[in-house]
């Protein structure tokens, strides 16, 4: 692994063929997954994949390595139905949430909105906010930022209390 802050050096030849061979050994065995490998060699999960897919791994229920674009879509499409988030197929197959999504898309799969909030949490987060919670335990309440749930008070006509408490114009921070 290169020391933290320097780019790795190149994998090529028989030493590429080497790692390739070294890292399908470990990730067959299935006790590792893309996202580890790729920790461990100081790598990108993309290219551990491509390594993964030059030593010739397939595999038909654990991370989707060597197919074409519209099978990988149908194969993320049957996860994603079958219960798995963006998240867990990133870490499964190495591939960024951005690209699993528009695979997702171009599958058919109808994604919710990446903006939107359940009313059920605005709601809430309104009703603690009104009985004296701050925007910060709130943020931390919903595990989103501070300004998002600032923004969110304010689509739903809270008035805010300014910063000593009271209730006042909002502030501009």
């Amino acid at each position: 692994m290169a020391p933290r802050g320097e780019q790795p050096q190149p994998l090529r030849g028989r030493r590429r063929h080497e790692v390739a061979q070294s890292l399908a050994s470990r990730f067959r065995q299935g006790d590792t997954s893309i996202h580890q490998l790729a920790a461990e060699l100081g790598r990108r999960p993309s290219t551990i994949r491509r390594l993964l897919e030059e030593a010739g791994v397939e595999v038909d229920d654990g991370p989707i390595v060597g197919t074409d674009e519209s099978s990988l879509a149908a194969e993320l499409a049957r996860r994603y139905l079958r219960g798995a988030t963006i998240t867990d197929l990133g870490r499964q197959t190495g591939i960024d949430r951005r690209v699993i999504r528009r695979h997702l898309i171009d599958a058919g799969v109808s994604l919710p909105d990446r903006g939107a909030r359940p009313n059920a949490l605005a709601e809430t987060l309104v009703e603690r906010y009104q009985r004296g919670a701050s925007i910060r335990s709130l943020a931390d309440f919903a595990g989103c930022s501070y300004s998002t749930v600032r923004a969110l008070l304010l689509d739903e006509g809270v008035t805010l209390r300014s910063r000593s408490g009271e209730s006042g114009p909002p502030s501009r921070f």
